[in-house]
């Protein structure tokens, strides 16, 4: 079933197919979990921040990091069945922040980075547009145009990193939660004013750093980052009649590179 999308001149004609808000209970429960997840992550980090800051040589290291980001959504909707449908095209951006290492033992270390985040989606040929015949009236099929969006995020993210070391070389697993605030969004197919302000995301990867001298670590990491909670809930309607309520989700591969300074 092929699903349509009103608001852009050149992607559908409004006056065929409209959308609206997605109503219900799931929808409404589902914001909800999501902001008691926000809060109680918040919270978490302010607690563990005060922990840190109150105890001397907690505070082990600090540093910059950034590199080339891979971007994909993954639109699950759903009607009587769920069907899931990923954009096939990756689109490049960037990240770059800086971070703070906490509690620095032999083989493990905390993490809190501070991101500035692009995320978005692309489908080349994704959409079909459509008009209305003036003559007699039907719904006619036009090209297909590529579907986009573009998402600036300011990210927090706590995490674990174990590691060991290889005279030199410094491999390391990391994990931890990522708490991603939506500061700009422009799109070619979406309303960008639907897109929820705020994402949680896990995020994980491994790396190898390599020490410079004693204080200084240079470092190469890859990493995965994707949506735990949806950006953006609608509800659709096709030309048939029928309805589909739909997730947008994002997923995001980072290769970065970084410096550290250890204290």
């Amino acid at each position: 079933m092929i699903l349509y999308r009103a608001g852009k001149a050149n992607a559908v004609d409004s006056n065929e197919v409209k959308t609206g808000e997605r109503t219900g209970n799931y929808g409404v429960c589902k914001e909800k979990y999501g902001l008691l997840i926000m809060r109680f992550s918040v919270f978490c980090l302010m607690v563990y921040l005060f922990f840190a800051n109150s105890h001397a040589g907690v505070l082990s290291g600090f540093g910059a990091e950034g590199g080339l980001s891979l971007t994909s959504q993954k639109l699950n909707y759903t009607t009587d069945t769920k069907n899931e449908f990923v954009m096939k095209d990756w689109d490049q951006h960037g990240n770059a922040g800086i971070f703070f290492q906490f509690f620095d033992v032999k083989f493990i270390n905390l993490d809190l980075d501070i991101t500035y985040n692009q995320k978005g989606g692309l489908s080349k040929n994704g959409l079909l547009t459509s008009h209305v015949d003036p003559v007699n009236g039907g719904l006619v099929l036009g090209p297909a145009v590529d579907v986009w969006d573009r998402l600036d995020y300011i990210s927090l993210s706590p995490r674990a990193k174990t590691k060991f070391t290889i005279g030199r070389f410094e491999p390391f697993f990391t994990i931890g939660p990522c708490f991603d605030f939506l500061i700009h969004g422009s799109s070619e197919f979406y309303s960008t004013d639907n897109f929820k302000k705020y994402e949680v995301s896990a995020l994980y990867g491994v790396g190898v750093g390599y020490n410079i001298n004693a204080r200084l670590q240079s470092f190469f990491e890859f990493l995965h980052q994707p949506g735990i909670t949806p950006i953006c809930s609608e509800l659709l309607y096709s030309p048939g009649g029928g309805t589909s309520n739909l997730d947008i989700a994002n997923d995001v591969l980072k290769f970065n590179v970084g410096i550290l300074y250890l204290l």
